[in-house]
């Protein structure tokens, strides 16, 4: 099992439940970021939301439920969010099950920090490959207060990394490659891991991946 795939922890219908019901003061606070970094937008057509979890993106941006699609790879979060109404497909990245450029709206939010470094290319890859128009992606930042103080704990302790860091220009320098441009980076700060960055389809054509 790779280790970035953490997704057989939530095949249980019990386990699904409570990670929904978790950390709702952090979520409240990032939604509030997300909500500023898609300030002026007009995210026509469907918003693909990946991986979903039990869908609590859906309810903290207000996403109408007709325009919203989820995908997860564990069945136990699919049900809780079909339970609350929204539209889901299974599907594991980097391999989703959707055709170039088929979703307009692509949000991968708090993922690429579960992904070992090695990985994280050809998950980018794939969501810029699906891309329509805007795609939105976070990822931990590599020089935060909190990252620092995770490397000094693990090196006390002798652990191997849980979580793993993305920088930000490498992610625009290779989503640029894949016609997307760089429109907006926010940080919740320096003392926080937390970073966002929106993407935009160009009308130029894409290179290939190498």
């Amino acid at each position: 099992m790779m280790q970035s795939d953490s997704s057989w922890r939530y095949q249980a219908p019990e386990q699904a439940q409570r990670y929904g019901q978790r950390k709702q003061k952090r979520m409240q606070r990032e939604a509030a970021l997300l909500c500023r970094i898609l300030t002026g937008l007009s995210l026509e057509g469907s918003l693909l939301d990946v991986p979903c979890g039990t869908g609590r993106l859906a309810e903290a941006l207000a996403i109408p439920t007709e325009q919203y699609l989820g995908c997860d790879a564990a069945l136990g979060m699919l049900g809780e969010a079909r339970g609350r109404g929204l539209k889901v497909v299974q599907g594991r990245l980097p391999d989703l099950p959707f055709a170039d450029r088929s979703v307009p709206n692509v949000i991968c939010f708090r993922l690429l920090h579960h992904v070992p470094t090695r990985e994280q290319e050809s998950f980018l890859y794939e969501l810029a490959r699906i891309t329509g128009r805007y795609l939105l992606v976070t990822g931990f930042h590599p020089f935060s207060a909190h990252e620092w103080q995770r490397r000094l704990r693990l090196a006390l302790r002798r652990k191997p990394r849980g979580r793993f860091t993305t920088e930000p220009r490498w992610v625009a320098e290779l989503l640029a490659t894949q016609g997307l441009q760089q429109l907006r980076v926010q940080r919740e700060g320096f003392f926080r891991d937390l970073w966002l960055g929106l993407y935009e389809r160009q009308q130029s054509r894409r290179r290939e991946r190498p």
